[in-house]
Parts: C-alpha cells; sequence; structure tokens
C-alpha cells in the first residue's frame, strides 16, 4: 500500500530495500528476485536492479536469467561501460554456463570497444585451457603479445598453436615463427630446436636444414 501512493523514484528506492532486506535479512534471494523484477516493471533498462538479478540468478543457480539479465544491462550501456559487462558475460558464459564459444565471442566485443585492455587480456588467458577454442584465442593473444613486445608469452602461445595445428605447412610456419621469437630473445638453442621440429615435418626442404645449420653453428 506504501508503494503503490508513492512516486516512481521513491517507489524504486523502497523496491530496492525491500528486496535487500529479503536478500540479506531473510536470506530468500528469490523473494529479492521478484521484488527486483518489479523495479524493473517500472524502469525496464534500471541497471542497479538487473546487476542484481544477474548476481542472484547466479546464487540460485538459473546461469541463462543471469546472462538474460547481463545482456539487458550491456544493451542500455556504450564505451568501456558496455565493454565491462561484455567481460561479464564472457566470464558467466565461461565459468558457469560451459559455452566457450559464446564466451570468445563477448571477449571480442569487449576487446573491439576496449582494445587490448588488461581485462580483456586476462579472460583471454584464462581461455586458453578450453580445448574448443584453443587455437582462435592463441591466436588473438599472439597479436596482443607482439604489440607488447612480450617474448615469453607469445612463446606460449605458439606452442599452444604447433599443438593445435593439424596441417602439416600450418604447424611449420608456426614453428618457424617460434624459431624467430627464441632467436629475437637471444635463445639460440631453442630455435635451432623449433627449426628441427619444422625441418622434420619436411625433410627434403634444403631451405630449412641451411638455417637449422646456421643457427646450429651460433647455439
Amino acid at each position: 500500500e506504501r508503494i503503490a501512493h508513492t512516486n516512481t523514484a521513491a517507489r524504486i528506492s523502497l523496491l530496492k530495500e525491500w528486496a535487500q532486506l529479503e536478500e540479506d535479512a531473510f536470506e530468500d534471494p528469490a523473494r529479492a528476485a521478484e521484488l527486483y523484477e518489479r523495479v524493473l516493471q517500472i524502469v525496464p533498462g534500471h541497471g542497479d536492479a538487473l546487476r542484481s538479478l544477474s548476481r542472484i540468478y547466479l546464487t540460485l543457480g538459473n546461469v541463462e536469467l543471469a546472462v538474460t539479465s547481463l545482456e539487458r544491462d550491456r544493451d542500455g550501456r556504450e564505451g568501456l561501460d558496455r565493454a565491462n559487462r561484455e567481460l561479464e558475460i564472457g566470464r558467466v558464459l565461461l565459468e558457469r554456463a560451459g559455452r566457450p564459444h559464446e564466451a570468445f565471442d563477448a571477449v571480442l566485443r569487449a576487446q573491439a570497444l576496449a582494445g587490448d585492455s588488461p581485462e580483456v587480456v586476462q579472460l583471454l588467458e584464462s581461455m586458453l585451457p578450453q580445448a574448443e577454442i584453443r587455437a582462435r584465442v592463441a591466436e588473438l593473444l599472439e597479436t596482443i603479445y607482439i604489440v607488447q613486445n612480450d617474448h615469453a608469452k607469445r612463446i606460449h602461445v605458439l606452442e599452444v598453436l604447433v599443438m593445435t595445428r593439424s596441417a602439416k605447412e600450418d604447424r611449420v610456419r608456426t614453428l618457424e615463427r617460434l624459431a624467430e621469437v627464441h632467436e629475437s630473445s637471444g635463445d639460440e638453442a631453442k630455435a635451432v630446436d623449433a627449426l628441427a621440429r619444422a625441418a622434420r615435418e619436411f625433410p627434403a626442404d634444403l631451405p630449412f636444414w641451411e638455417r637449422f645449420a646456421d643457427l646450429a653453428t651460433k647455439a
């Protein structure tokens, strides 16, 4: 009765306070969700209510509704705020929904808005163990590490790419890049090893063996 006769802003404030009370004091997240849904009936794009609903639905184990709430919140945002929502969506899809391809797509959308931010890179790196998207993630991370001039991390993702390449030609090209990075970082011995692995793929290819021999004399 009290809520029904107050203005819009006050109604929303009362509903949010009530929802917080239900969740925190009475430990009834389902009831809290109902109250936040009432907020959305008044203001469909209310950011605080949508984020609270996402958190509550995750607590209740309803991942789909959690993602939907985040997507609705994202759609009302621009720039870095929108990028941050995409990253949240990506984490939920990856860690809770088991949908790595969609999680990767969310990170791509975040990258388009935020560039190679630390948050984007961190989430990408957490995706590397996912077999379904490992090659796509490693390819993207390599381009980032080239810009960052991070030889150690680039070597790691190149090794991942070598393992995921099914075509011999692709493996050889990746091993050549791996040899170049090892050489640039001053580790001729590992560069020789990478070239030797490439040469074994094409044992009759003379240029590989010539470069292998040249590097071997330096190692």
